[in-house]
């Protein structure tokens, strides 16, 4: 009767296979065991364009069948309903994952907060001896931006290469979305990157604020 374009007949997370349609002749083996409903029972299933609302159809078609056999049991699902039902689980999934990857990046942010401002809040004493000897502040943030940028960079460069190589096995859980989004993954670094600016530029003022002589005496 017709050929289609290919369509998701196994499920959101398949491949699309080939689509035709055929006469229906109204027999048997036209019809789906109805595994669900009365043992024995069969099963078919119609798609149904209007330009009107679907309760309105719905309607239209429950009256023509009652006039035919009122016994038939029908239902009516949408096709935005329908598609919704299926991606359910997937969204339930994806959603869990990403409040996850949310904690992840918050505790990846914080732990580098940390170390940061643990490193430069170690090397008072070294600021303190290089402005005694005559260096400037833009001396100082500079060998400290330095020093953080090598970790901040190969923390981040280790992480993105991380973050694509296991991209992959979420596939399914992806939806007219690539598993490779480079918004989200700039996104990540954009976070990460920020935390290691703060935890270099907040201890790094404490430290330049110090009096060089009582940093000295300092132990």
């Amino acid at each position: 009767m017709g050929v289609a374009a290919n369509a998701k007949n196994r499920g959101l997370a398949t491949e699309n296979e080939p689509e035709y349609y055929k006469l229906w002749r109204n027999r048997e083996e036209d019809w789906y065991p109805n595994f669900v409903g009365v043992s024995g029972g069969l099963l078919a299933n119609f798609i149904l364009s209007t330009p009107t609302t679907p309760e309105v159809l719905a309607s239209l078609v429950r009256s023509e069948i009652r006039t035919i056999d009122n016994s038939v049991p029908i239902e009516f699902e949408t096709m935005r309903q329908h598609v919704s039902s299926l991606a359910e689980r997937p969204s339930f999934q994806a959603a869990l994952l990403s409040l996850f990857a949310a904690l992840a990046i918050v505790l990846a942010a914080t732990g580098l907060y940390g170390v940061l401002a643990f490193i430069v809040s170690r090397r008072t004493q070294e600021i303190a001896v290089r402005m005694a000897l005559g260096a400037g502040k833009q001396n100082i943030v500079a060998l400290i931006s330095r020093d953080g940028a090598r970790i901040i960079g190969l923390g981040i460069l280790l992480g993105a290469l991380g973050a694509m190589g296991i991209s992959h096995t979420f596939r399914a859980l992806l939806f007219g979305v690539s598993a490779s989004d480079w918004s989200t993954l700039l996104s990540a670094i954009f976070v990460l990157l920020l935390a290691g600016v703060l935890a270099m530029w907040v201890p790094l003022r404490r430290a330049m604020s110090v009096d060089p002589m009582r940093a000295l005496r300092y132990e």
